[in-house]
Parts: structure tokens; sequence; C-alpha cells
């Protein structure tokens, strides 16, 4: 069994974030028994279960069953094709509220922080405060429903965390699923 778990320069704690569980068995790549298994999203026509995240972390996983784990046409552009790959076919995905795609800031991917909810602290984030009146124009909604809706339990107000780490400024995405 394989005991370090891979680093991920998009999506460095995958497994708080849930797209990986803790369930021993055999990854279908690589065939080895590995005690975590992929559960987030990906795009392929092949149906697969279990893939391991070192399949993820090396691309093996996307070559051999020509898939990606964050869908090209639901990422921000960047002038590096290389960027491009390593954010599609090896990095694990994540469930994204609708019509968000994730954030590019500096001329590379911000970092996939987790799901968020409001708190005195959000909004003086650098780059949230711009965030929040972004979201809050495109729902149509008030600064107070927001608020609510992101401090409510089980709202159906997703709120995404993102940050450059380049410059160190936030990036928020947000939207009722």
């Amino acid at each position: 069994m394989i005991e370090d778990f891979p680093r991920f320069k998009y999506h460095p704690d995958p497994l708080t974030t849930g797209v990986f569980v803790a369930l021993k068995g055999q990854c279908p790549v690589c065939n080895q028994q590995t005690a975590y298994r992929y559960v987030g999203p990906f795009y392929s026509e092949t149906e697969v279960e279990g893939i391991c995240p070192w399949c993820i972390h090396s691309g093996a996983a996307a070559e051999c069953y020509d898939l990606m784990f964050v869908d090209e046409d639901e990422v921000e552009p960047v002038s590096q094709p290389e960027r491009v790959s390593e954010l599609t076919k090896r990095t694990p995905g994540f469930f994204f509220p609708q019509g968000d795609r994730w954030p590019a800031h500096c001329g590379d991917y911000c970092v996939l922080l987790g799901s968020v909810s409001w708190n005195n602290d959000l909004s003086s984030l650098p780059g949230v405060k711009e965030d929040l009146s972004r979201i809050r124009a495109r729902l149509e909604v008030t600064d107070d429903l927001l608020r609510a809706d992101l401090c409510r339990p089980n709202s159906p107000l997703r709120a995404i965390l993102f940050r450059c780490e380049k410059c160190l400024t936030y990036q928020l995405v947000a939207d009722y699923e």
C-alpha cells in the first residue's frame, strides 16, 4: 500500500473538501491496493470508480480513461497550456455551484481552499469584498439575504473560496444550487 498522500498544487486538501474518501480498494488504473478512493467529479465517456490519488497526480488516470477531473470549459483562461493540463488532468475536481468557473489570477490558477460560510472575517479577505458585490448583483439579492444564506446551515447557496498563490488575493465563487 502506498503511504504518502500526493500534494496537488491547485487542490491542496482534497481529503477535507471530500473528493477522496478513506476507503480501501484496488485502483482501476494502477491495480494497487490503496487506502483512498476518488469520489469527486470527472468528465469521461467511460464510467470508472475508485481511482487512487496517485494515479490522478501522475496523470495516469486521465491518460488511461481519456478523462478530465476539472472540465476545461469551466476554467478561466491562462496562457500556459501546461497549467491547463495540470488543473484539468492531474488535479482532483470539486463540485462547483452552477455556472461558476475555476478562477485564475496573476497568470495561474488559484488554489481551492474549499466551501465557506459567512463569518466576520470573510469580507475582510483581500479581493472577497469585490466578489461579494459581484455575486450579490449577479444573484440579484440584498447584502442581508446573501449574508443570511451564507450563515444558514444546509443553505442552497454554496460559496467556494480560492487564493492566488502569487499575490495572496482571495477569490469567492457562489451560486444557488
